[in-house]
């Protein structure tokens, strides 16, 4: 099942987030904004798979 990262509401993003940062062992803490601004870049149907924050 896919989900509709371009489109979904802040809340659904959020859940979507949450499930993935806790499958990969991740606390989105340096990932904020990041997120925020995914479904924007995001092509029509791309799936988000994982994520990693990262200081520089």
């Amino acid at each position: 099942m896919s989900f509709d990262f371009k489109n979904a509401k802040p809340a659904e993003l959020k859940e979507q987030y949450d499930r993935i940062a806790q499958e990969m062992g991740d606390a989105r803490f340096f990932t904020r904004k990041e997120l925020n601004h995914l479904p924007e870049v995001l092509m029509e149907g791309e799936q988000v798979l994982a994520f990693s924050s990262g200081i520089m």
